[in-house]
């Protein structure tokens, strides 16, 4: 989150301990479970994080079959974008292992995005509750 402060890390094997800078209080507890799982503990809640694969197919032109409209996504300095005509680039964030949302800004949410690997479709919807984005 940008919106906090930085935390002073130190890994001890497959261990780190986040710390507020300075006054050396422990915030966060983080130990890599396996390759592919990362697991963050603050008191006694417990969050996983899992590894997502890289997109391959998501990459690319994409023309709707009845408006011929086109847009594009590619990779900019390794995050991806929404490239349209006439339009500025939008941020894509994945939500879900087969869903984006395309942002303006920092949280303004402005398509989603669904896309299952290797298919040869992709669908874009407004996002749900558009009408009143909400930040984290």
């Amino acid at each position: 989150d940008t919106m906090q402060p930085a935390v002073e890390l130190s890994w001890q094997g497959r261990q780190c301990q986040a710390k507020v800078p300075g006054s050396g209080e422990l915030i966060y507890e983080v130990s890599l479970t396996s390759q592919d799982v990362l697991e963050v503990k603050k008191g006694h809640r417990t969050l996983n994080l899992f590894r997502v694969a890289r997109t391959k197919t998501l990459l690319g032109d994409w023309v709707h079959h009845q408006t011929r409209k086109l847009l594009s996504v590619v990779d900019v300095d390794g995050a991806l974008e929404l490239h349209t005509e006439l339009r500025p680039p939008l941020r894509l964030v994945r939500k879900r292992i087969m869903q984006w949302e395309a942002q303006r800004g920092v949280c303004e949410s402005i398509y989603s995005l669904e896309h299952v690997e290797g298919s040869q479709l992709i669908t874009v919807r407004r996002p749900e509750g558009s009408g009143n984005p909400v930040c984290p």
